[in-house]
């Protein structure tokens, strides 16, 4: 008998649960915070209202995230805590006032190693219009939808909703710096390049990050918009990205990760947002 969606979501729930009880064996701090954090059962309750919802083909929002049924004062995260991020420059989240905030501490956990994933997740999180200001980039408002559709000809499914934020990257930001050294992103852009010509034959290049765990969370597939070579040998494009979620069905704990915030997206209606970045490098 095939799986249904919902059961398929249910297993995917209970690995993730276990996932979680491993890196807390691994580190008493990781224990500390789940334990304050999440609920003694982490997803039972969830699970049940889920499948039910999800039968009724309904999704309305449950407060208090995915983890957790309600959010009380001893499950605020604590104020104070160190990121795991390094960089100064990224925007901190540690004392953002939501109720999906014990999702957020569970993201900083799931991607301690995976900094641009982490944050995008937490902007995610948080909301765009909600996300804290950072030297890394820009917040553009809905407004600004329809002039980019038209700028960048952008249609179909890369076609920006007309309700959705965005964020313009720093060329020094750490996510346009990791995309520009992405050692297959040349591989990839190479295909539609012409050396008699010095052209691309195209003004939208589709490229994936799947050797890169980090760029893989944090964007997946992409697309390089206005990909052009200058006369000193240096590649110039803006990477362009949809940060919204699809069910995914490969067996890997990246696809737990993947599939936990699709359930955040469903279940709380978060709003979607999209990104912009610029990316340079040596030819």
């Amino acid at each position: 008998m095939a799986q249904t969606q919902a059961q398929y979501i249910n297993m995917n729930l209970k690995r993730l649960a276990n996932y979680i009880n491993h890196l807390a064996a691994l580190n008493k701090k990781y224990k500390e915070a789940i334990e304050r954090v999440c609920s003694k059962s982490i997803l039972s309750n969830d699970i049940q209202l889920f499948n039910t919802r999800l039968n009724m083909a309904r999704l309305p929002i449950l407060k208090g995230g995915i983890l957790r049924l309600e959010h009380s004062k001893q499950d605020e995260v604590p104020t104070g805590g160190a990121s795991m991020l390094t960089n100064p420059n990224k925007a901190d989240f540690s004392e953002l006032e939501h109720p999906l905030a014990p999702n957020m501490l569970l993201n900083e956990i799931l991607n301690k190693n995976n900094p641009d994933a982490q944050e995008l997740a937490n902007i995610f999180l948080a909301s765009p219009r909600r996300a804290p200001e950072s030297e890394e980039y820009k917040y553009i408002p809905p407004s600004s939808s329809c002039i980019l559709n038209s700028k960048y000809n952008l249609k179909g499914n890369k076609k920006i909703n007309k309700f959705w934020s965005g964020f313009a990257y720093s060329k020094y930001s750490t996510l346009a710096k990791n995309v520009s050294s992405y050692a297959d992103l040349k591989n990839q852009l190479v295909k539609h390049y012409n050396s008699n010509t010095g052209l691309f034959d195209t003004d939208k290049i589709d490229v994936n990050f799947d050797n890169d765990k980090n760029l893989h969370l944090a964007l997946g597939h992409a697309t390089i918009l206005e990909p052009a070579i200058d006369e000193k040998g240096y590649f110039h494009g803006i990477l362009f990205d949809k940060y919204d979620f699809d069910l995914e069905y490969e067996d890997s704990y990246g696809t737990l990760k993947v599939n936990y915030f699709w359930l955040l997206q469903e279940l709380h209606k978060n709003k979607n947002f999209y990104i912009l970045a610029p990316i340079t490098f040596k030819w």
